[in-house]
């Protein structure tokens, strides 16, 4: 009887445990790192379109919006990966990360020089470069799937300097290693992503684009 028991108890033990394992493994995270453009229109994005294409197969899918921040810069997530627990935690746990990072950084760095020129552009882009770099290596050493990257784009009426410096800032962001979203090709109708190109972010069809590159992106690797 005894014995009967205890079959019985490990015959339970062992369902809850795959029953567990099934519902774990469908479930899937969605780390959305970045600054106004990752945030999108009333908190929706090119994260929640991809979202609920992964529903398609996934049982629950997870945004984590935590790091995403209106200012975010390179700088500024990189020096809290180094010192905060808890984004490492969830760099581990994520099964996507979606970084938008770099052009706060370019507009902090242009927005203190008096007058800008093509010697200080160099220096500023060199400048993002060295930390986007370290970066990426830092988070690599918690997160070790594919990490996807949202491009940006020009506006007309920017100065000459913003958009060169947006042009050269998407050429750092486009690492070979990395799934690089080109905004600035995506989203050259500025008539259509736009409702206000002066707001400088895309309406909802925009960030739907983006959200369906991802897909395609992602389906290639």
């Amino acid at each position: 009887m005894r014995l009967i028991k205890l079959l019985s108890l490990l015959l339970l033990s062992t369902s809850v445990f795959f029953i567990y394992q099934k519902t774990s493994n469908n479930t899937y995270t969605i780390l959305n790192i970045g600054d106004k453009l990752s945030i999108g229109i009333n908190n929706y994005s090119y994260t929640n379109y991809y979202k609920n294409n992964l529903l398609k197969t996934k049982k629950e899918v997870i945004i984590n919006n935590n790091y995403s921040k209106e200012d975010n810069t390179i700088d500024e997530i990189l020096t809290l990966i180094q010192n905060t627990t808890e984004i490492k935690k969830d760099l581990r746990e994520a099964d996507q990360l979606i970084i938008t990072l770099g052009y706060y950084d370019l507009i902090e760095k242009i927005s203190i020089e008096e007058e800008i020129t093509p010697y200080q552009l160099k220096i500023i882009i060199s400048k993002i470069k060295n930390s986007y770099d370290k970066l990426i290596t830092e988070i690599k050493k918690y997160y070790h799937n594919n990490i996807i990257v949202i491009g940006y784009y020009t506006n007309e009426s920017d100065n000459y300097y913003k958009n060169e410096g947006i042009k050269k800032l998407n050429l750092i962001l486009n690492k070979e290693e990395l799934i690089f979203i080109n905004t600035n090709e995506l989203l050259k109708q500025k008539e259509k992503y736009f409702n206000n190109f002066k707001y400088n972010y895309p309406n909802r069809l925009g960030y739907q684009v983006i959200g369906k590159e991802i897909i395609r992106k992602t389906l290639e690797k």
